[in-house]
């Protein structure tokens, strides 16, 4: 799109001058260097692509980088979380055993209490 609107201003900066009375050998000279700015121009615009095809790569390549960093954390926290979810599942069925175990105690300590006010009871009315 540049390139057309230097194309164009300089097509019409050629008009000007033929209207305005410039010579015929000036206005070859200016068709020549209309073509050699044109040619510069696209060398120009050339390079130009070409530097930010240079930086497109480079920036992709980091971005490759960085997503596969990412994946690998990813990969390392999902890891950890199965770790604590079979910690968390065996802390689960230890603590299951253990408040069965402290339900049993509890009923037994109880029974006890029971039998002993009952024996206390009984011996205080003989």
């Amino acid at each position: 799109m540049e390139i057309k609107q230097r194309h164009r201003s300089k097509y019409s900066e050629d008009q000007r001058k033929e209207l305005f009375g410039t010579s015929s050998s000036s206005k070859d000279s200016t068709k020549i260097e209309s073509s050699q700015d044109l040619d510069e121009l696209v060398k120009y615009e050339h390079q130009r692509q070409e530097k930010i095809a240079e930086h497109m790569l480079v920036l992709t390549r980091s971005l490759k980088e960085q997503v596969s960093l990412a994946g690998k954390i990813v990969k390392n926290d999902t890891e950890v979380l199965e770790k604590s979810n079979k910690q968390i599942d065996a802390n689960q069925d230890k603590l299951k055993i253990e408040s069965e175990k402290l339900d049993t105690f509890t009923k037994r300590a109880c029974k006890c209490w029971v039998w002993f006010m009952l024996v206390l009871v009984c011996s205080t009315f003989m």
